[in-house]
């Protein structure tokens, strides 16, 4: 008989499926310490004794003289236990936990860890630390069961999956003794202080959740794909998967250049807040340890890489994925055939998808993966002018498109005569004269450009068979996508950068195998953002989004169970380059608005009477109303998107308090005033507020919001969605449930900063709890 019980276990921590029969587990919220012992510990038990106290054993230090050391019992004592030293340089340590069967047969095959890094001070550690993680199994009548190591846990906090390679099977006849043990590693850095939160011992069942197979192109305007109107090039395999998922006919980037725009996958936020473009600082640490990739790791899944990577983050790549293979192609110095080991050459696409075949069929099957490839293709090879050197195609696509007859260029010379100078002499403009500027250019280089497109069709093909070959086709989902668009010498433009369609529009194809056959084939005319992919992943993993994501999954409108709702959203371009002008703006359903700040410039495009935006209406007397209203939004989505120097100040601005997935518009303009408990976690969860939102739930649940530190005059900035619409800001002291004080907004509020002094509580030491609440959802 194996008798076992199964729990939910938190969010942030868990088994490797998300669930699992949990034998023992434990947390070290309100646990005492004295010495080296971690007591008063709440075991949930199934079939095992009591396993009571932790005892923490020191081993012989590495590079140190000292022995001796004390567990963390400072500043975060409620809910870590671990040594005050240096793991790296001073040795390692391990626990170890008596189980002792209650009932004839206990199954085992996971042990699940949470885990933080202090720094010697023993505060949180603010840059990525590793340690290599053991458990093993000894039987006082059998010896040693089964060991298993992860090796390279990195992170500033998370979860460690130890896996057995079989199930584990206890009895009654003897007594078992599970150690864990810990190991600082050479990498990133040393001052590696590891401190565990929580320990679940079980089984875990199949993952049943989907595998992720995240296709990105790089350059491809949305229109340049069979399944949506192209009428020369082909396709057949990306139409199949629209034929058999959902194609988005509004599917845009929030940024048109590849190293905002990726950065932007990654962690779902926009350039505003994550701040990383060509010649800018990589994205901060608070944000690269929110990536989709790491966060899918803590989840259990397998994570891989494969192409080109684009982006700078906190930490290498081999840090968000368990594997990682970059392929050049497409820049002068690393052209799209790449010599092989045996002295012959290789396209870089086909390359991507022989390394996605190796890992596909590498793949367990009993646990989910998210496999991210990331063409080259189709870029064009910058200052190549000829056009089998500007989009080497691959020898798949070899002797097509010879004949056919190419859609229009979309060029409009008076037009474009007259644009302001910043225009007229952009970079768009300079590499259009590359590949564009006369009709045989044209007819060469679209020609070229179309076959390695169709060449990544037919790698994604063969990337698909594998999957099928494998038996992992029907619980993976694909996703084909673009990190930005590009302008194939439409309007005189080559490129992208700027604010028209041909540069933010992209194609998105969504194939969810599990979709019934009714709710196939849809096309999908609701605005979707790259910075959706991460909280859509996350979702079909089966975990939260991070509170700083500013996108919403598209997992519910892919199964047909709701729509998007979001009626604009906020577009930008920032690179310092002299030749690409600088820019800010929304879109919404009707009406595109782009603020060229640097050059006091303003764009406005009716897109439903003028979708070919020709016309600049800012310019015109008779739209000066709705230009206003686009000014408006724009500073509206500036005064809430999150900027980076916020997010490196560990401020959180990011606010969900219905919730809908939707955020709240609301600035903390003067954040430097609003500082937080460096180490207080009032929902016990093992972060503390620096990690957490000021969203919550019930105004009295003392465990919903964090406490702050409120100095004198704290200003708020709110623009309502609708007319109407009221909002409240309360503070209580000392969390309790009176002394409630309430800054009403009124209905027609117009998004003035207003100043908020806290009843008087002026001491930079007194803590408040701040609610925020709205009357109507936006």
């Amino acid at each position: 008989m194996i008798r076992t019980f199964t729990i939910l276990l938190p969010l942030l921590f868990s088994l490797s499926s998300g669930y699992g029969q949990v034998v023992a587990s434990t947390d070290f919220t309100n646990r005492t310490v004295a010495g080296k012992v971690a007591s008063n510990l709440t075991w949930t038990l199934d079939g095992v004794a009591d396993p009571g106290d932790l005892t923490w054993t020191p081993t012989t230090p590495q590079n140190s003289s000292s022995s001796t050391a004390v567990l963390f019992d400072t500043n975060d004592a409620a809910h870590h236990f671990a040594p005050q030293r240096n793991i790296d340089n001073q040795g390692a340590w391990s626990v170890s936990i008596p189980l002792t069967p209650t009932v004839p047969e206990i199954e085992i095959n996971e042990v699940a860890l949470g885990w933080r890094h202090f720094n010697n001070s023993g505060n949180f550690q603010t840059a990525e630390r590793s340690a290599d993680w053991t458990a093993t199994v000894v039987g006082s009548a059998s010896g040693l069961v089964a060991s298993t190591t992860a090796t390279g846990v990195s992170g500033l906090s998370g979860n460690a999956v130890l896996r057995f390679s079989s199930t584990l099977l206890l009895d009654d006849s003897q007594t078992y003794t599970l150690t864990i043990h810990v190991v600082g590693t050479n990498f990133p850095a040393v001052g590696n202080n590891t401190a565990l939160n929580r320990i679940s011992i079980g089984k875990t069942e199949p993952d049943t959740r989907p595998s992720i197979l995240f296709l990105m192109a790089d350059d491809q305007r949305f229109d340049t794909l069979g399944c949506y109107g192209h009428p020369v090039v082909k396709t057949p395999v990306i139409d199949s998967l629209a034929e058999r998922g959902v194609r988005f006919a509004n599917a845009f980037v929030t940024t048109p250049i590849c190293a905002a725009s990726r950065a932007s996958v990654l962690t779902g936020v926009t350039e505003r807040t994550h701040g990383y473009t060509f010649g800018q600082p990589s994205v901060p640490a608070q944000l690269d340890a929110l990536s989709y990739p790491k966060l899918l790791r803590q989840a259990g899944y397998r994570t891989g890489f494969i192409g080109k990577y684009g982006v700078s983050l906190a930490t290498s790549a081999a840090n968000h994925f368990d594997s990682v293979q970059q392929v050049a192609g497409y820049a002068t110095s690393t052209p799209y055939f790449i010599q092989q080991p045996d002295g012959t050459y290789r396209h870089s696409t086909d390359i991507c998808a022989d390394k996605a075949i190796e890992f596909i069929e590498e793949q367990s099957s009993g646990q989910p993966f998210c496999l991210s490839i990331s063409f080259n293709a189709p870029h064009a090879r910058d200052g190549a002018t000829v056009a089998a050197e500007s989009y080497p195609w691959p020898s798949s696509a070899d002797g097509l498109y010879l004949t056919e007859e190419l859609p229009d260029q979309g060029l409009n010379e008076t037009w474009f005569a007259n644009q302001p100078a910043f225009v007229r002499d952009s970079i768009s403009r300079n590499r259009f004269n590359w590949r564009w500027n006369t009709p045989e250019k044209y007819d060469s280089h679209m020609r070229a450009h179309l076959r390695m497109i169709t060449g990544i069709d037919t790698a994604i093909g063969n990337i698909l068979t594998t999957l099928e070959n494998e038996g992992l086709a029907d619980n993976t989902i694909v996703v084909y996508t673009a990190d930005n668009g590009l302008f194939l010498g439409a309007r005189g433009f080559a490129g992208k950068w700027n604010h028209y369609e041909q540069s933010l529009r992209v194609p998105l194809v969504i194939c969810d195998p599990r979709l019934p056959e009714n709710r196939q084939g849809r096309v999908e005319p609701a605005i979707a953002l790259n910075i959706d992919f991460a909280p859509t992943f996350l979702e079909w993993a089966e975990q939260a989004p991070s509170d700083h994501c500013q996108g919403v999954s598209l997992a519910p409108i892919v199964e047909g169970r709701s729509a998007i709702t979001r009626a604009d959203f906020f577009c930008e371009h920032h690179m310092d380059n002299a030749s690409i002008p600088k820019w800010r703006g929304v879109r919404d359903q009707r009406y595109v608005y782009a603020d060229y700040y640097e050059e006091g410039y303003e764009y406005l495009h009716d897109i439903q009477a003028d979708p070919g935006q020709w016309v600049n209406l800012a310019l015109d007397v008779n739209y000066q109303e709705v230009l206003q209203q686009m000014r408006n939004r724009s500073a509206t989505y500036q005064a809430v998107l999150q900027t980076r120097a916020s997010v490196a100040n560990n401020e959180v601005q990011v606010l969900d308090s219905e919730p809908d997935g939707l955020l709240d518009f609301w600035e903390l303009n003067t954040f430097g005033n609003l500082t937080q408990n460096s180490h207080d976690d009032p929902d016990g969860d093992g972060f503390d507020n620096r990690s957490e939102s000021l969203a919550g739930t019930a105004p009295n649940d003392a465990t919903s919001r964090p406490n702050f530190t409120i100095h004198p005059n704290l200003q708020l900035t709110y623009a309502p969605y609708a007319p109407g619409r009221t909002l409240e800001l309360q503070q209580s002291v000392n969390l309790a449930s009176d002394g409630w004080t309430t800054l009403s907004f009124p209905a027609n509020y117009d998004g003035t900063t207003v100043t908020f002094a806290p009843s008087g509580k002026n001491e930079p030491a007194q803590f408040f709890r701040i609610q925020i609440s709205d009357s109507l959802a936006p």
